[in-house]
């Protein structure tokens, strides 16, 4: 779908996220569809998936957004210090 400026819907909403600071430097793919955008790919935070939704449905000719951004998960988990067994 084309704006009224020419430009695929896509092409501005990618253009939208890469003039972001937040969302710069992450791997989000965007595919149109009839007004309808979904994002896809893995950010660091819940913050940077909302961030990226809402970027995404301020732009022109966007009716929908669907986010199917994950959420990295962190490999390590909580740090527990265990006393050494004994015996």
């Amino acid at each position: 779908m084309m704006t009224q400026f020419g430009q695929p819907i896509e092409r501005r909403v990618l253009d939208a996220l890469r003039a972001n600071d937040r969302t710069r430097e992450l791997a989000i793919d965007v595919v149109g569809r009839q007004g309808v955008i979904t994002l896809k790919g893995t950010v660091p935070s819940e913050e940077a998936r909302a961030i990226a939704e809402s970027i995404a449905e301020r732009q022109e000719g966007v009716e929908e957004v669907i986010n199917d951004l994950n959420v990295e998960k962190d490999d390590e988990g909580p740090q527990v210090a265990y006393p050494p067994r004994s015996g």
